[in-house]
């Protein structure tokens, strides 16, 4: 298979690209592993490409592409990329609806699954907005959902949702 990741931002096009990258990935080991090495480097491949999300507003949808937008949060997930790589703090004000709960979410699973000896500690304002599994209004519960939706081959070897999470 040939080697185009490129992610288009509308949602169906993003869709329909992600079903044929992952069917490549199902077919050729070697596209596999490049498209993994690419996920590696680049976080905003990885969500692109790999992350869902849910809407509280469009019941009727189980699970929506997370598709990033590029003014604001491709600019803010580099920006906590940095910040983290570097070992600096960074404040971002919250911003309504930017799904930027989502983003830190999204940013601490790719470095849990792509990068050895990482360690993050996840808060709230409130201690009910942490973790109730099921309650996907808690962080850690986003966590378990992007875990959910992953390829089998994209989880961590021998995860299983229900031992590990």
């Amino acid at each position: 298979m040939s080697l185009n990741l490129s992610l288009p931002r509308s949602i169906d096009e993003n869709l329909n690209k992600r079903i044929e990258i992952i069917e490549g990935c199902e077919e050729d080991l070697d596209f596999r592993a490049t498209v993994m090495e690419a996920c590696r480097r680049d976080l905003l491949l990885w969500i692109n490409g790999f992350a869902w999300t849910q809407d509280p507003r469009k019941a009727n949808l189980m699970r929506i592409p997370f598709v990033t937008y590029e003014a604001f949060q491709d600019q803010a997930i580099l920006d906590i990329q940095t910040a983290i790589d570097i070992g600096e703090d960074l404040l971002i004000e919250k911003p309504r609806d930017m799904g930027l709960s989502w983003m830190i979410v999204y940013i601490f699973t790719w470095y849990w699954l792509f990068h050895d000896n990482c360690n993050f500690r996840i808060g709230s304002r409130k201690e009910d907005f942490v973790d109730k599994i099921g309650v996907m209004d808690t962080l850690l519960e986003k966590i378990r959902f992007t875990l959910r939706y992953l390829p089998s081959w994209m989880q961590p070897k021998g995860y299983d949702e229900g031992t590990h999470a």
